[in-house]
């Protein structure tokens, strides 16, 4: 199976379409010219790569002035809309976290055993693959996996005390006040240099400084959290309408509490297992963190839906420690986003439309973001990903493939069975000369090649690059092939020469 079926890299307007779905950054040699700034006020609905169009329609201070208040009231009424829910949990009986172990342990083997092929293709620095390979969930020792988010004494230890400039953060992606943002064209999250400072002293400040009680409040009583890097996660333990004098075992509520566990900790367990490159080359978009996260939960909760009456019959056992409380039939199997998450999962729906669903799974799992239009350079910095030209009854442009040694190009032809002629045909308007140099990336020389893709060599440390074995999986291909296709020549480089450089797969 290939992992890269339905996948592309993108042209120029599909870079365009995909960044303004997922809130990716701008990249610096595209922004509007600073001088361009001054000119008349454009309206607020600008081409979508006008990240100037906020500073354009609130010129003056006055302005400003009045939509930093509005958004601040925005964010005020967000957190009154859930004082009713908090209130309620802060009156209702908690429940052991001990109890919900055995969902926590469902939950990550039917998300290992889903996204399988995913993980196990996917490259890692050895210190977090050890952390995942030996992975379970625990609420006990020094160093739990399983924390719950009203322990301000575990928290504290394990340096994940509550931050509420966070907390303003995931405010302004709730719908009303996302809204409010796209209304006036502000990027509070990956704009320009002077959105950035506006939201800092003009919302995040001073709103913290009225309401920081309020928003430690919301995150310990509305949040869950997962810390990829520690593989550590942080849930809620409340339960609603569990009567005092009805017990564990007894009570509707709690079996409810557990199985809302289980599919809780599918989605936050799946944050545990984003790929370390995905932040940096997606500048921490809200919309991806979240988005593609309970994308894929739902995904693998249906999935669950699909288990036949006895398997849900043995699951809910495992659970519930019961078997006189069941889920409802209908739930898991038409399991949807939840409702803060689903104005984040409709955009990635429409991003898949395109780029592809595999994209989505390649970017989470393997960090090969490229296929989004973003990746990661050699400095570790984010990259915008160069667009390709897409040619004339659909075929793409591919960036020239392994430049490490010079190697020309006159082996691409030997590799793929393209014969000379109809190769040098194909690319007449390529300056193949170039092929002799070293090319950047691969990204300044664009060449035609039909019938074949470009796989991108990640990196995730100066000595830790993707194998043969891993490309040839991921792509469904054997490294046998990959060599003939390759190196016709026997004279290409290690791969460990070639990380971050390109090299050809069949697109099948």
């Amino acid at each position: 199976m290939s992992q890269r079926t339905g996948t592309k890299l993108l042209t120029a307007d599909e870079t365009a379409t995909v960044r303004a779905l997922l809130g990716l950054p701008l990249p610096r040699e595209v922004a509007v010219p600073e001088a361009d700034v001054a000119e008349p006020a454009a309206p607020a609905q600008a081409t979508k790569d006008n990240r100037h169009a906020w500073k354009q329609a609130h010129p003056t201070q006055g302005e400003r002035d009045a939509f930093a208040a509005e958004l601040r009231a925005a964010l005020t009424a967000a957190i009154a809309a859930k004082e009713d829910s908090i209130h309620r949990k802060e009156n209702a009986r908690v429940i052991d976290l001990g109890s919900l172990l055995p969902a926590a342990a469902a939950a990550k083997e039917v998300v290992d055993e889903y996204f399988a092929e995913w993980i196990g293709n996917a490259l890692l620095p050895a210190d977090l693959a050890a952390i995942r390979r030996n992975f379970t969930f625990t609420v006990d020792g020094d160093s739990p996996t399983i924390v719950s988010m009203v322990d301000a004494v575990t928290r504290r230890r394990l340096g994940r005390m509550a931050e509420p400039a966070n907390m303003v953060d995931y405010l302004m992606s709730t719908e009303v006040v996302r809204a409010l943002a796209a209304k006036h064209s502000f990027h509070y999250q990956n704009g320009t240099l002077d959105e950035k400072a506006f939201y800092q002293k003009s919302v995040v400040e001073p709103f913290v400084a009225e309401h920081g009680e309020a928003l430690i409040r919301y995150e310990a009583h509305e949040m869950s959290m997962s810390d990829p890097n520690t593989a550590r996660i942080f849930i809620t333990p409340w339960v609603l309408d569990w009567a005092a004098d009805e017990s564990e075992v007894k009570s509707a509520a709690v079996a409810a509490k557990k199985w809302d566990t289980f599919v809780l900790l599918i989605h936050e367990y799946i944050h545990v297992l984003q790929h370390p490159l995905l932040p940096t080359a997606t500048k921490r978009s809200v919309v991806v963190r979240e988005g593609f996260c309970e994308y894929l939960a739902v995904k693998v909760t249906r999935h669950v839906g699909a288990f036949s009456a006895g398997k849900i019959q043995d699951l809910n056992l495992r659970i519930t420690g019961q078997d006189h409380h069941w889920p409802s039939h209908t739930w898991l199997p038409n399991y949807s986003p939840t409702a803060d998450y689903a104005p984040f999962v409709e955009r990635v729906t429409e991003t898949i439309r395109t780029v592809g669903e595999n994209a989505i799974y390649a970017a989470f799992f393997q960090g090969h973001t490229e296929l989004l239009g973003t990746a990661v350079n050699h400095a570790g910095k984010r990259y915008p990903m160069p667009p390709v030209t897409a040619l004339p009854g659909g075929t793409r442009r591919l960036p020239f493939p392994v430049t490490s040694g010079r190697r020309g190009y006159d082996w691409i032809s030997r590799g793929t069975g393209i014969p000379a002629a109809k190769f040098a045909a194909l690319n007449i308007d390529a300056d193949l000369d170039q092929a002799d140099d070293f090319v950047p990336d691969g990204m300044d020389l664009q060449i035609t090649v039909p019938g074949f893709r470009a796989h991108r060599i990640l990196r995730v440390a100066d000595d830790v690059g993707e194998t043969w074995e891993q490309i040839a999986r991921q792509n469904g291909t054997t490294v046998d092939e990959l060599m003939r296709i390759n190196n016709p020549d026997d004279n290409i480089p290690s791969v460990n020469d070639l990380q971050l450089e390109w090299v050809l797969v069949r697109d099948i």
